[in-house]
Parts: structure tokens; sequence; C-alpha cells
């Protein structure tokens, strides 16, 4: 049988799945090595699945209570850079080197 393509990447929501089920687990988390690793799950699920501007957008929205952590900025550093984005890349860049505030 041939599946009938509905415009969406084959898959994807497999992607989304997983992203929203780690952001769910980021929200319980109680340490920040378990935010840490729930976001970093979340994000590269969906850059996994070739949806960057996602990646960087809910990167973006989840990103709060991880603001200080460097391995978490640097990852949305190279999603930043994935999804075409310099400016941003350059921003979470500089908030990773200590060298501006999160906004």
């Amino acid at each position: 049988a041939i599946a009938i393509n509905d415009g969406k990447q084959p898959g994807v929501d497999s992607y989304r799945q997983t992203a929203s089920v780690a952001f769910a687990a980021m929200a319980k988390a109680t340490t920040t090595a378990e935010r840490r690793a729930s976001f970093l799950k979340a994000v590269l699920a969906l850059q996994s699945g070739n949806l960057v501007q996602e990646a960087l957008y809910e990167g973006e929205r989840h990103l709060a209570p991880l603001a200080q952590d460097q391995e978490s900025l640097m990852v949305m550093t190279r999603i930043a850079l994935a999804a075409g984005k310099p400016d941003k890349a350059q921003h979470f860049i500089r908030r990773a080197l200590g060298m501006s505030r999160p906004s």
C-alpha cells in the first residue's frame, strides 16, 4: 500500500512527540542536570527530524530555566546557525561566554 503524504514530512510527528515528552520532563525536573538532559533531548530530536526552525523556536521558549547553562546555550548556538539565524547564534554564544545577560 502506498501512504498518502499530507504535505508533512514522513515521521515528523514522532520527532515532535519525542520533543513534547522531553519538554514535559524538563518542567518536572528538580536539578539543572535533569533539566539540561531533557532540554537537549527535545531540541536535538526536532533538529534530527530536520525541524531546525521549530527546534530554535521551541528551544527559545523553554530555555529560561537554563539561561545561564553553557552547554544548552552552545547547542542553541548550533541550532540557530543550522536555522540560518546568525544573529540569534551570536546572541546565544555571547551568553554562553558570559558576554551578555539573558533578555
